[in-house]
């Protein structure tokens, strides 16, 4: 049985990420890091955090693309963590 909440995140990342491209008008090309923790539900960032970064890249770089990835820990870390990254795209 899928886990409720998880598909709850999803769905609300997916809508932010959609508000964003349209509010705007914009691409936002997802790496395959990000696909894969947000399919299996890895993420460690919620949907508003999401968004924060987001809008703080639209902010902050007069860019019409941005591209999202993940940062991960290892097995070094003391707890395990994928933050998404924000990398402006200047075309």
């Amino acid at each position: 049985m899928p886990n409720l909440q998880h598909q709850t995140t999803k769905t609300m990342t997916s809508n932010i990420i959609s508000e964003i491209k349209n509010k705007y008008k914009i691409m936002i090309y997802e790496g395959e890091g990000f696909k894969q923790a947000w399919y299996n539900g890895t993420l460690t960032d919620t949907p508003e955090q999401v968004k924060d970064k987001l809008e703080l890249a639209l902010k902050h770089y007069f860019t019409k693309d941005l591209f999202i990835s993940t940062f991960e820990s290892d097995e070094t870390s003391p707890y395990q963590f994928t933050y998404i990254i924000v990398i402006p795209i200047h075309t």
